[in-house]
């Protein structure tokens, strides 16, 4: 099945990124004024992820921490969410 993939979090430190970026992820230089990061998300960008199997489940938690997921949904959970 696939998902649509996105993220909690917004901006990131650049130790953080590999993982998400090899999901697909593209960043660009943090201009935020307040906080210590070093990129943002580069837009509201669509990134998909087709999962068959748990296993395939398993692994992306094990790559990326947490997930909240919904019917059509993935959301790797990286910082607050309400």
């Amino acid at each position: 099945m696939t998902y649509k993939l996105n993220t909690a979090g917004l901006a990131y430190k650049k130790e953080q990124i590999a993982p998400l970026e090899a999901l697909g992820f593209k960043f660009i230089p943090c201009d935020w004024t307040w906080g210590n990061y070093d990129v943002m998300l580069e837009n509201e960008q669509a990134v998909t992820i087709t999962l068959n199997t748990l296993d395939d489940l398993h692994a992306l938690i094990e790559k990326v921490g947490s997930l909240v997921v919904s019917q059509d949904e993935i959301t790797i959970y990286d910082n607050y969410l309400e």
